[in-house]
């Protein structure tokens, strides 16, 4: 997992962050509805959302109003098996069967920004708020059922301090390079002064 970083205040005076910016986001776009489901209040689209290419996964959103939006992973294939559409990595074992086809906790199904399937279909990336949720990004292993936050990364946490509250946004995918630009906003709770650090992630295991 590589993760290169692009830092800045918020500020409407830097030319030079803007110019920054809008270079580093170039070849990310927001436009793949297939890879890239929104799940803020205004654009949730309450029910399943399907992997692309008839994968063997969906996910199912909650859109439950004032208490966020809430998802859960499901196995929809038949026989629970992979399929022939995920690219099945030969050293990680399949761990869903007919009587395990629902997979939620509350580390990363609350209070959901939006989220993205990797291009081999073995991932799923979920961000999230902070209001009912953590603030954190997630990596699912969609083969193995297992969790890992990426972000914000233990370094950032600590250096943002106790005070400090944060969420996560995807703002951009790249297919081709199977790139995510994920937004991480700090805000400091006693100054009410807010940080912003865009990180690009790649969705390769």
């Amino acid at each position: 997992m590589t993760a290169s970083k692009n830092s800045m205040l918020v500020t409407t005076k830097s030319i030079t962050v803007v110019a920054s910016l809008c270079y580093l986001t170039a070849s990310f776009s927001t436009a793949n509805a297939q890879y890239l489901v929104q799940a803020n209040v205004r654009q949730c689209k309450h029910g399943l959302h399907y992997q692309p290419n008839s994968g063997p996964f969906a996910v199912f959103l909650f859109c439950d109003d004032a208490l966020g939006s809430n998802i859960g992973v499901i196995n929809v294939s038949k026989a629970s098996n992979p399929g022939n559409k995920l690219k099945m990595p030969t050293d990680r074992q399949w761990k869903w069967w007919i009587d395990n086809r629902f997979w939620q906790d509350s580390t990363w199904s609350q209070d959901t920004s939006n989220f993205a399937w990797s291009p081999d279909l073995n991932f799923l990336f979920v961000a999230s708020n902070n209001v009912y949720g953590n603030g954190g990004f997630y990596r699912l292993d969609l083969v193995t059922s297992e969790t890992q936050r990426l972000l914000p990364s233990t370094d950032m946490a600590t250096n943002s301090g106790s005070e400090t509250s944060y969420q996560t946004e995807i703002v951009g995918i790249d297919l081709r390079k199977a790139e995510l630009l994920v937004k991480v906003s700090f805000q400091n709770m006693a100054t009410r002064g807010t940080k912003i650090e865009r990180i690009t992630i790649n969705m390769n295991r």
